[in-house]
């Protein structure tokens, strides 16, 4: 994770430390429950931020190591500082809270049955940080080595390969290893496999080190994946809350790296008749003209609307703009007679939704 050491500028370090602290944190709640693991940090939001001792440096360090966060003879104690206080800062959360589910992925917790994730012996297949761990990317083991990813791959264990691995498999099929050149372009060239399986086919053929065959299967990959998220997008939805809003179009949405948004055309009865999904292309794609974005509902007779838009990271909670826009929404559903079910903001970590929080008035 080169975004913890200190050359990453501020922006690149917050991105990817909001991304740890969501993979950690979902780990932890798939080890004891969600319920369970945020009633700990409600507790432990009480006291005061408790000093790293012995007992939780030591598995912390070692965390970090496997991680590839720090060298075998680097400073852990003085790391762990900056780092707690560095995530904190960029998921908005208490220090504290950042210390107690580091603490709980190293060591473990008894009183909520969590067994440490990265213990002496590492819970691998339960982590979601294993994309960036050098411990389970370089494996030293034998045992760890010598099954192929194609093989982790057929046995189920998926969230064991690296993006370069799964890769690896899809280009190259039961010999893919991971460290053939074209991986590593293909990762240099987009950054995330988001990127790579939202671009356009031509792109591939001029990549360097991928033959055309091997072109023609990411290309297929892609095609796949727009068709799989059109059709989930075409069966029939009704909406009776937030949760379902988010339920469908998180997915697509939360991972996209500026703000876009879909106006779900709905019936009398909440059942979308169709979504309208709008450009890109801007970093407020989801604050386009009021008229514009109730031009489909109009077209299609729709009775109500709910919309919904994404916060690229970790925070759903509306900005100025958002109140502000929303507002106007509203003022043009109640000129045009069009009931507004919801407007939903969708991040990493969850959604804010205006119904539920009583935000759109009447």
């Amino acid at each position: 994770m080169a975004t913890a050491h200190e050359g990453a500028d501020g922006s690149e370090l917050d991105r990817d430390l909001v991304t740890f602290y969501s993979r950690l944190t979902h780990t932890l709640e798939n080890s004891c429950g969600r319920d369970a693991l945020a009633a700990r940090l409600a507790e432990e939001r009480r006291e005061a931020t408790p000093a790293l001792d012995g007992a939780t440096l030591h598995p912390l360090s070692r965390a970090f190591r496997r991680l590839g966060l720090i060298g075998p003879s680097a400073d852990a104690a003085a790391y762990a500082d900056k780092f707690i206080a560095r995530t904190a800062e960029a998921v908005s959360r208490p220090a504290n809270q950042v210390t107690l589910l580091l603490r709980l992925f190293s060591a473990g917790d008894d009183a909520l049955g969590i067994r440490a994730v990265c213990g002496t012996t590492p819970q691998c297949v339960s982590c979601q940080l294993t994309r960036e761990c050098d411990h389970f990317n370089k494996p030293r083991k034998p045992e760890m080595a010598s099954l192929s990813p194609a093989v982790r791959l057929m046995a189920g264990k998926e969230e064991m390969l690296s993006d370069k691995e799964l890769l690896s498999v899809v280009l190259f099929g039961e010999k893919g290893t991971g460290q053939e050149p074209v991986i590593a372009t293909l990762l240099a060239r987009y950054g995330r496999m988001l990127a790579i399986a939202r671009a356009d086919a031509h792109e591939f053929l001029g990549i360097h080190d991928m033959a055309k065959a091997q072109a023609l299967r990411l290309a297929a990959y892609n095609a796949f994946h727009r068709r799989l998220l059109a059709e989930k997008r075409g069966d029939r939805l009704r909406i009776a809350s937030a949760q379902d809003i988010y339920d469908r179009y998180a997915p697509e949405l939360r991972d996209a790296p500026v703000e876009a948004a879909v106006l779900l055309l709905l019936d009398n009865g909440n059942n979308v008749i169709r979504d309208a999904w709008f450009s890109q292309d801007s970093a407020n794609a989801a604050h386009v003209a009021v008229g514009d974005l109730l031009r489909p509902a109009i077209q299609e007779f729709a009775p109500r609307v709910a919309l919904v838009h994404n916060h690229p990271g970790n925070n759903p909670n509306p900005s100025i703009s958002d109140l502000d826009f929303t507002r106007r929404l509203r003022g043009g559903c109640d000129l045009l007679g069009i009931g507004l079910v919801d407007h939903v903001i969708v991040a990493e970590s969850g959604y804010y939704s205006f119904a539920e929080q009583g935000m759109l008035g009447g």
